[in-house]
């Protein structure tokens, strides 16, 4: 034990000594270990989330269409025979929330789950009770269970809320409790308010209630817990009795549901484990970013663990002659073996430290990215932690040991000798050099894909969508969650367009059942006026007047809406027998598709079931220019038909607003408007349209930043390496060097002679990196955008840039070789 101590506080006075080749190591774990158990804890918990619940390896997903409809759900919670019990839980909807005592509707998501749900997932209260199989049922109790995050931020833990009255989309109901701390639903990133049974959907969102119950409307996910000793492969055997017995319940119960021999063919139920899968990752679309990344990481860690183990044998070369005098003096090999691994220990223990303290910031910085949702659940994995400090710590060891080895075998009496120290230097920089050889091949790699993704998110950005994206706001509005339907709606949509477009700021108003980029479509078939045209498929998107100049898209051909094109009376549906518009406007793309060259306006079609004859007929008043609806990164699979805005019958709109000056007044006024003329519907959410077009670029930017950012650490951490070795080289080359100069060497020939020792390996590291780049970039073929994947320009420019890195890096040794007095060294000699 004394010994121990003796090496810890030998080893601490040698490392002070040092002081910046400590602070350098010590630095280079903290980054290494620190930043990489920061990414890794967060794709731990973005992939490799486990559900909360009790004992969650028994919780199986139930998989399929039909599977995730309410019918199939009660037979499968009434007939299994291989489950403790099936649960059923929708995604998060907004809806308006009025608790006890409140002026105004607030904003907030609902869980609607099956009563069984906390008792099945083992969940229990942190006050009151949460829900029941009881409240689950036709005429029961009103209840309402809130989240224990929600209850915190609304209500400040307030024991006193438990029975009051809490309104959702103006439908009284009365708080029964909490749910326990920790748990924010099945989903993660996507943790609801409050909870709610299921057979609460249809009084509180009357405007879905109609197809809540169908076996068209599939909303659910059911997760089964599996009987005690019952494997997932002996349940999956069950399923098909299961599914069968379903079909006939479902058929013999359901109005109007699906045919038996429809189903019966597909067989569609199959079990998935639950626990530690990214099935209930509301982010699957960041799972191949995140893996790229995670490959990114780890050729980082590699790269902070070449650069240790490259300046820990830069130092043990400097101590070489330091080693043989004490082996001179007595001292054991076994002694120097164990000082060399308490030094590596010290250096390791440091770095790990300081790199907890880098991983919780880490942590703190990634969880505020914009595309982690806020009720995202991220917290320091230890387990990461752990990995990427022992993964350093070997790493650490290793090379302290290699050392300590090397001077078992050294002989003292040449090694004492400045010559023999010098030869046994040079000799043994193959590995050094061999390890800047791969610094530098890492480094190229990582550069490389930083400019790559660079590029690609500067790409997406300027991507035409086919509007002006600057100073639009789109507000959700839906009436229809607290009882607006037909021609009331329309009513009340009208008149807030018109109160819209009066308020200060607003340029210009109009409403839509499709917004730019919302992801949601709506198809139809129709059939042209002329038997030569086939019938074609459109995205049908109803509009007021007033549309494509608020959203600043040109008119092609033809003219806009005008009032008197919508019907008097809003039909109900897409019967010809009912008063409707008989005209639209179509998009580029979709007149050429159906008319070619000729001019689309003037031209007729027909909807189904229309009698393409007299006044049944859809007459082309316009042609615009084509906009994305579906996604960013290409066009539509069809183009888009537009009809005046109640032609289809009234459902929900968009409000779209463009707006002059600062945006916090207008949306003010506009929540105004609507509190003004109705306090009950809600605004459900407000978007500008430039930040929602960057939202959906959250995974490009994601991959861009943390790229760009690890490949300036790796270039930063090669440059660094290369610095440290040449710094050592030029040191103990020093009597060299003065010899070289006393015989006539000119200060070119020294500094050639510096960096044809740290070229050459850079050259081979480049060499290398390139045929890694292309491969790394063919790997990354499906995430990059306009950029081929074998692309020249990322791999000149990271070239580039690692060249002038290496040269700066040699900047400083070569200067100070050209410092040497030739005179001094040989009045030594």
């Amino acid at each position: 034990m004394i010994t121990l101590v003796d090496d810890l506080r030998l080893g601490a006075r040698s490392l002070g000594r040092s002081p910046a080749f400590t602070l350098v190591v010590v630095a280079t774990l903290a980054l290494g270990i620190g930043l990489t158990t920061a990414f890794f804890s967060l794709v731990d918990q973005l992939l490799l989330w486990s559900v909360p619940a009790r004992e969650a390896h028994r919780l199986v997903k139930i998989e399929g269409g039909y599977s995730r409809t309410y019918p199939f759900f009660l037979a499968y919670r009434d007939l299994n025979q291989v489950f403790d019990g099936v649960l059923a839980s929708s995604d998060n909807l907004d809806a308006g929330f009025r608790p006890a005592g409140s002026r105004g509707v607030e904003i907030g998501h609902v869980e609607y789950v099956s009563g069984s749900y906390f008792q099945i997932l083992g969940i229990g209260a942190a006050a009151g009770r949460v829900l029941t199989p009881s409240d689950d049922t036709a005429g029961g109790p009103q209840a309402v269970a809130l989240s224990y995050r929600y209850w915190q931020r609304r209500f400040a833990g307030d024991l006193r809320v438990i029975g009051q009255q809490f309104s959702v989309n103006n439908y009284p109901l009365v708080i029964t409790g909490v749910s326990e701390k920790g748990f924010g639903g099945l989903f993660n990133g996507d943790e609801p308010d409050v909870f709610l049974t299921l057979t609460m959907f249809p009084a509180t969102s009357p405007g879905a209630a109609q197809e809540w119950s169908t076996t068209r409307s599939p909303w659910l996910t059911c997760v089964a817990r599996l009987k005690p000793g019952m494997s997932v492969q002996q349940a999956r055997a069950s399923m098909p009795i299961l599914w069968r017995q379903a079909v006939e319940r479902v058929n013999d119960r359901a109005v109007k549901a699906v045919s038996k021999a429809r189903l019966l063919p597909k067989d569609e139920a199959q079990l998935s484990p639950a626990a530690r899968a990214p099935l209930f990752i509301r982010n699957q679309k960041f799972q191949n970013p995140l893996k790229a990344l995670v490959a990114v990481t780890v050729l980082v860690l590699l790269l902070t663990c070449a650069n240790v183990a490259n300046l820990m044998l830069v130092r043990a070369s400097q101590r070489a002659k330091q080693m043989a005098v004490r082996l001179s003096l007595g001292a054991t090999r076994g002694r120097l073996i164990r000082q060399f691994l308490t030094e590596s220990l010290l250096l390791a223990a440091a770095g790990s430290a300081m790199g907890l303290g880098v991983a919780h910031f880490g942590v703190r910085a990634l969880a505020q990215l914009e595309f982690l949702p806020s009720g995202f659940r991220f917290h320091l994995s230890l387990f990461v932690l752990a990995s990427c400090a022992g993964l350093t710590l070997l790493t650490t060891l290793l090379f302290g040991l290699m050392p300590a080895l090397r001077a078992t075998r050294m002989r003292l009496a040449e090694t004492m000798n400045e010559h023999g120290m010098a030869h046994q230097t040079l000799s043994g920089s193959l590995l050094s050099r061999f390890l800047i050889a791969n610094q530098i091949a890492l480094s190229l790699v990582l550069l490389a894909g930083a400019s790559l993704f660079g590029r690609t998110l500067k790409n997406l950005q300027n991507i035409d969508l086919g509007f002006q994206r600057e100073s639009i706001a789109i507000f959700e509005i839906d009436p229809t969650s607290v009882g607006y339907s037909g021609q009331g709606l329309r009513t009340f949509y009208d008149q807030l367009l018109e109160r819209t477009r009066t308020l200060p700021g607003v340029r210009t108003a109009a409403l839509a059942g499709l917004t730019p980029i919302s992801g949601r479509m709506r198809s139809i078939s129709s059939s042209a006026e002329e038997p030569s045209q086939v019938t074609f498929s459109a995205v049908y998107n109803p509009v007021s007047s007033g549309y494509f100049a608020t959203l600043g898209v040109p008119l092609l051909a033809g003219r806009d809406f005008r009032r008197e094109d919508e019907p008097v009376v809003a039909p109900r549906g897409w019967s010809g027998k009912q008063d409707r518009a008989r005209v639209c406007i179509m998009d580029q793309s979709l007149a050429r598709q159906q008319f070619g060259t000729v001019n689309a306006v003037g031209r007729h079609f027909c909807h189904p079931g229309s009698d393409c004859s007299g006044d049944k007929r859809i007459e082309v008043i316009g042609v615009v220019n084509d906009m994305h609806y579906a996604a960013i990164t290409g066009p539509d699979r069809y183009g888009t038909l537009y009809e005046p805005g109640w032609s289809n019958g009234a459902d929900a709109r968009s409000l779209a607003v463009r707006f002059a000056g600062a945006t916090a007044p207008v949306i003010a006024s506009i929540r105004r408007a609507l509190q003004d003329q109705d306090p009950n519907v809600p605004l459900l959410r407000v978007r500008l349209m430039e930040e929602y077009i960057n939202s959906h670029l959250a995974q490009e930017r994601l991959i861009a930043y943390l790229s760009s950012f690890f490949g300036i650490l790796a270039l930063g951490l090669a440059a660094l390496g290369l610095f440290g070795v040449l710094a050592c080289v030029v040191t103990q080359r020093t009597r060299e060097i003065g010899i070289r100069m006393a015989l006539g060497a000119r200060r070119g020939d020294v500094v050639r002679m510096v960096l044809r020792f740290a070229l050459v390996p850079v050259v081979a590291g480049l060499v290398i990196g390139t045929v890694a780049a292309f491969s790394w970039g063919l790997f990354l073929g499906s995430l990059i955008y306009g950029i081929d994947t074998f692309d020249l320009v990322a791999v000149s420019q990271s070239a580039a840039v690692l060249v002038t890195a290496a040269l700066l890096a040699c900047a400083i040794p070569a200067r100070r070789a050209l410092q040497v007095d030739p005179m001094v060294t040989l009045r030594h000699e």
